[in-house]
């Protein structure tokens, strides 16, 4: 009689497990199926896109040309420029600033021989003015002409511009055609004897408080033309050089900003 009892509870108890299964089973499958149907069109999805951003991040490599030819290519074009204006041009007007840096270029590279010094000495020649015994091109002219009214840019100032005719006939061995003298009192003349650095043109205390500031460009110019010219020989300005020191020093910044380091 007991076994017959227990069997009874054991079968209700197997009936209500797989009437349990049989409703909760179907629910399982159907949302595992779901689950692997989303899995894959993820995964395809994810292999699209993986390969879509492959093919736009990569970029696509070419070996038809070397560093050296396409060097020289970029230098053909330049050179090409000069033969058709005459000079190199430089944000669509020929400049002193984009003389120097081609012919700087080219020195490092070791490849003056390949232009015509004499044009290029003629077209910077070309810009000394006799009366004021300076170089002068129309960015100069443009920073003369600087409305301080309208939105302040630091254009290439007188200093910049003669640093740059100076230096790049330093390239071509032809220094002789300046007074050496006349540009180490030029440059001196720029300078700020009361906090030290270089202005872009004379100082006089009588100039627009802009013409009057001091920049870190104007005065690393001036510092490279007065050691050319002054043969490294500060023996006469050691006060000058140890307060340009102080200067330059000021100028870095203790504590850092996003996206600024001191």
């Amino acid at each position: 009689m007991r076994i017959k009892k227990r069997m009874l509870i054991a079968m209700f108890f197997l009936i209500i497990m797989l009437f349990s299964l049989y409703t909760i089973l179907p629910r399982y499958i159907v949302k595992t199926n779901s689950y692997n149907t989303k899995y894959n069109m993820n995964q395809k999805k994810f292999e699209t896109i993986s390969q879509i951003n492959k093919e736009i991040d990569t970029p696509k490599l070419s070996f038809s040309n070397g560093n050296d030819e396409i060097i020289d290519e970029i230098f053909e074009a330049k050179l090409d420029n000069f033969s058709t204006f005459n000079y190199f041009p430089h944000f669509y007007e020929p400049s002193l600033q984009a003389i120097y840096y081609v012919l700087y270029i080219l020195n490092k590279l070791d490849r003056l021989d390949q232009i015509n010094k004499t044009k290029i000495l003629n077209c910077i020649t070309s810009y000394y003015n006799e009366s004021t015994h300076l170089f002068s091109d129309k960015y100069s002219q443009r920073y003369l002409d600087t409305d301080f009214s309208q939105i302040y840019y630091p254009l290439s100032s007188i200093l910049e511009v003669n640093c740059y005719a100076v230096l790049s006939l330093e390239i071509l061995n032809r220094l002789d055609l300046i007074n050496v003298q006349e540009y180490i009192d030029f440059i001196w003349s720029c300078y700020n004897e009361q906090t030290s650095g270089f202005t872009g043109r004379p100082y006089d205390t009588s100039l627009p408080d802009k013409f009057k500031l001091l920049t870190m460009d104007n005065t690393y110019y001036a510092i490279i033309i007065l050691n050319l010219l002054m043969n490294e020989n500060w023996a006469l300005r050691v006060n000058e050089k140890y307060e340009l020191i102080r200067y330059i020093s000021s100028l870095q910044s203790i504590s850092s900003s996003p996206g600024i380091r001191g």
